[in-house]
């Protein structure tokens, strides 16, 4: 298994080293191999270093280092805003070059400000921004490059506020399941990964690459998106029947930008289309919004549908959060909106 994960996140260079120490008949293969994995990540970050020393600017150590960063593609495009947002940053506002030492408070305020006033900004996608400004930060922090650690101040911190979301309760999961959309193949495939989602909880660039070979009888079992480590999910009687659907597996020859796309259009044929009240801080004010419930759907609506209705069932937390890969109790409680969810039951337990 420790062989696998090796070959699996450092790819063709593990290949090779293992191979070698093969076929020479080493001793200690793992540590060897380990030793020699080392040394070829060591590599990759000198290399990357003399790339970048050149300069003080955060802006080009950014620009040099998200091509050669290991994550998804949802994390790189939010990266590369905060790369392109800095760069309009640095010209229209700051009026100079954004270096390692000019990251600190006077920084922090006048980039806060910059997306609240000209981009408009919600509270927590700022927080995001400063998020990623404070990982690029530490990042150039550790291959040497600045001994600013200003960023690290508590008051240089990721702003949030709780979130507004809609989920899919399990009725209406199942309404959206029986609409009759065999006039519009793209629609129905998309209808039916989006309901199988609902009741499988994985991030969509997991949905997406599930196989033949990640099907195992009753089982789903895909390594985790961000996490990593295998993810094993009972299949819903709904995700069988889907399965044997498109003969044997879910359908993946689509991308998440189609299911945006339309799924909020299928979610209004099913009639799910009642007014929802939230507000938001935008812009630095609170702001009152009315819209319809379909127009706040999305493909992580899905995965939050599965773990809210879990919740509601009852299920074990600890159960949930192995397959949604939360990490973190209090996480998953807020992304579940535990509390209102804990309030409404108890209401209508009285009530009865």
């Amino acid at each position: 298994m420790e062989f696998n994960n090796y070959l699996q996140f450092f790819g063709a260079s593990a290949v090779s080293k293992l191979t070698d120490l093969i076929q020479n008949q080493e001793q200690d293969i793992l540590v060897k191999f380990k030793q020699q994995i080392k040394q070829v990540e060591i590599n990759k970050v000198e290399k990357v270093r003399i790339d970048l020393s050149e300069g003080g600017s955060l802006i080009q150590f950014m620009e040099k280092l998200i091509p050669t960063l290991n994550r998804t593609s949802g994390t790189l495009a939010q990266y590369r805003t905060t790369f392109k947002n800095l760069k309009s940053f640095q010209k229209e506002c700051y009026k100079r070059p954004v270096h390692f030492e000019s990251i600190d408070m006077d920084f922090y305020n006048a980039y806060v400000s910059y997306c609240q006033m000209e981009k408009e900004y919600s509270v927590n996608t700022i927080g995001k921004e400063v998020k990623h400004i404070k990982f690029f930060m530490a990042e150039a922090e550790e291959r040497e490059l600045h001994s600013n650690f200003k960023f690290k101040s508590k008051r240089f911190k990721k702003t949030s506020e709780e979130s507004f979301s809609v989920y899919l309760s399990e009725d209406q999961i199942k309404t959206l399941n029986k609409l009759h959309l065999e006039n519009t193949p793209q629609d129905e495939v998309i209808r039916d990964l989006f309901v199988a989602s609902c009741w499988l909880g994985l991030r969509v660039g997991n949905l997406l690459e599930i196989s033949k070979s990640h099907i195992h009888g009753n089982l789903i079992s895909i390594r985790g998106e961000k996490t990593s480590e295998y993810i094993d999910i009972p299949l819903h009687p709904i995700v069988k029947k889907t399965i044997v659907k498109y003969g044997g597996i879910l359908p993946n020859s689509i991308s998440e930008w189609q299911i945006n796309r339309r799924i909020k259009d299928i979610v209004k044929m099913a009639g799910f289309t009642d007014d929802i009240a939230y507000s938001i801080t935008k812009g630095g004010r609170k702001v009152s919004m009315n819209e319809p419930f379909y127009s706040l759907v999305t493909t992580h609506t899905a995965r939050r549908s599965f773990a809210t209705n879990m919740y509601k069932r009852g299920i074990n937390i600890q159960t949930i959060m192995a397959i949604t890969g939360h990490n973190s109790e209090r996480t998953f409680m807020s992304y579940v909106k535990s509390k209102r969810i804990n309030a409404i039951k108890e209401m209508e337990d009285i009530f009865k």
